[in-house]
This record gives structure tokens, C-alpha cells and sequence, in this order.
């Protein structure tokens, strides 16, 4: 259970973060990006 709970709070945080993140780069100005949260596995993959 307890790696199970570890996910709902890293899914959590990655969804501030990515909100976050949207927040900063609307704020300059930017509205045609893509932000997607990606795994560490998948990293290099795009």
C-alpha cells in the first residue's frame, strides 16, 4: 500500500509542477506549447 500512496503523491506533485510550469510560461507571453509529464523511462524517447 504503501508504494501505491507514493504514486497518488508523485501524480499529485507532477500535476502542481506541470501547473506551475503553465503558469510561468503563459505569463510570458506563450500560448501554443505542449507540456506533458513524462516517466523517467521515457526520457529521450521525443
Amino acid at each position: 500500500m504503501t508504494f501505491a500512496s507514493g504514486q497518488v503523491f508523485a501524480a499529485k506533485y507532477c500535476e502542481e509542477l506541470k501547473g506551475e510550469v503553465a503558469t510561468k510560461v503563459e505569463s510570458k507571453g506563450i500560448t501554443k506549447y505542449t507540456l506533458e509529464i513524462m516517466g523517467t523511462d521515457q526520457v529521450g524517447e521525443k
